[in-house]
């Protein structure tokens, strides 16, 4: 980690206490605790770390320290290694995902409300994982006849302009007026499905997103629908209308958000049936996994957690928010000593992430990962409606 740069020449050094580390700046005596104060804005972008290549990765930048009544901007830029996106890269914590070797250098820049800057520099070594052999033996997967979500993912609702619709079909108007905590939210997924429906089918932004104040249109036959739609946080908004009339409309606001636990909202988001798959050895494998409507409270991982069945070797899986990660996992045991364990994201119906090939030489042996590959674009979540 290269050295702070910042607008007054200080010193830094590190002091634990009480389990934490303070950065803590030099430019007066040490009279206790009470007289360290930041005279500087200071960006800490993280300690240097070896990873492994396709898993995703937070660059962390919730260190930084600015003087007392400051509020802090960020702002993360690649300098070198080989080209890779920067997800929220305006943000404290931004999220790459390397898929090549090599080392990559993330340098942070923090910007005081005062005017105070600071950068610093973090580097990732990503390795490749211990190899797996031609003997590590594989899950059974799926046919590649078989499409597991052919059924499910459904489009209820047809983009239309506004006062224009077919005829044997009812206009139905959405405006996006989410404000929460007075911030104006941009909305990510959007989903109209019957009310006879079990699952909620395709998200209608799949290839766009819903900003605050716009209003889109979508034919639909007439009925009783239920609509669904997820801000970028992860909160989740519901209602229920009966589409008769020309015209309809639904105003999407905080007044129709779910009233639950972020920890919970997690959980609930991966009930449905899912299709993973990635290539290994230069083959492609599919699995497809239902993951049943009953959430638990895990005490020793502190976090809800969903059951349910690989379709392919019926094998249990578990799945939750790991939220030292800050991603969801899915974790699929298929013999006493072999597992798959997927870390991802999910953005609408797509699923982002990487798969762990681990094993262990016995039951009591902690998991070591041999192979990591990147899920492929065949990875898809259909949400279940647990909700009627």
């Amino acid at each position: 980690m290269s050295k702070n740069t910042i607008r007054r020449r200080a010193f830094f050094f590190f002091m634990p206490l009480l389990g934490a580390t303070w950065i803590l700046s030099c430019n007066q005596v040490d009279k206790g605790m009470g007289a360290f104060v930041f005279r500087d804005v200071v960006a800490y972008a993280g300690v240097d770390q070896r990873l492994f290549q396709y898993l995703p990765i937070d660059l962390d930048g919730s260190g930084s320290k600015s003087p007392e009544g400051q509020s802090l901007t960020y702002r993360w830029n690649q300098i070198a290694g080989p080209e890779t996106d920067i997800r929220r890269a305006d943000t404290f914590r931004a999220t790459v995902s390397p898929s090549e070797l090599g080392e990559y250098v993330f340098e942070l820049t923090v910007t005081g409300s005062e005017g105070g800057v600071s950068t610093d520099q973090v580097t990732l070594s990503i390795v490749p994982a211990m190899g797996t052999g031609s003997d590590y033996f594989m899950a059974d997967a799926l046919p590649s006849s078989i499409d597991p979500l052919a059924d499910l993912l459904v489009v209820y609702a047809l983009a239309s302009e506004l006062n224009t619709h077919s005829d044997d079909r009812v206009q139905l108007q959405m405006t996006n007026n989410v404000v929460h905590e007075g911030d104006r939210l941009l909305l990510h997924a959007l989903y109209l499905a019957p009310v006879s429906a079990d699952y909620w089918g395709k998200n209608l932004l799949a290839t766009s997103s819903f900003d605050w104040g716009q209003s889109l249109s979508w034919e639909v036959i007439s009925g009783d629908y239920d609509l669904r739609a997820l801000d970028y946080r992860g909160r989740e908004y519901y209602s229920r209308i009966g589409i008769a009339q020309t015209i309809d409309s639904w105003q999407i606001s905080s007044d129709s958000a779910i009233a639950e636990s972020p920890d919970l909202a997690r959980a609930r988001r991966l009930v449905g049936r899912m299709k993973l798959g990635f290539v290994h050895n230069e083959m492609e494998y599919v699995y497809a996994y239902d993951l049943q409507p009953f959430i638990q409270w895990d005490a020793t991982n502190l976090a809800f957690e969903v059951r349910g069945v690989s379709q392919s070797d019926n094998a249990p899986v578990v799945a939750g928010f790991d939220a030292s990660t800050g991603r969801y996992r899915l974790t699929h045991t298929y013999s006493s000593d072999k597992q798959y364990r997927y870390l991802f994201e999910l953005r609408g119906d797509k699923v982002h992430g990487a798969i762990e090939l681990r094993h262990r030489g016995s039951e009591t042996d902690a998991w070591v990962v041999v192979n990591v590959a990147p899920l492929n674009q065949v990875s898809l979540l259909v949400s279940r409606k647990i909700r009627k």
